[in-house]
């Protein structure tokens, strides 16, 4: 066995990074800095499992 992701179907992931990528450009998020800023802006429809908002990461 010389190439395990050949021998054991191992998915490198491309079509999600691609399908990922394309949706983050939409937003215009082109860079790490650029999604976090935005995951620190929050979502009103997003909410944590004891209710309170979901507004920024630690």
């Amino acid at each position: 066995m010389d190439n395990m992701r050949d021998d054991f179907g191992l998915n490198p992931g491309k079509n999600f990074h691609n399908w990922l990528t394309g949706l983050l450009k939409e937003r215009g998020v082109e860079t790490w800095g650029k999604l976090k800023l935005l995951r620190q802006q929050g979502n009103e429809k997003l909410k944590l499992r004891n209710g309170k908002p979901y507004t920024s990461i630690p």
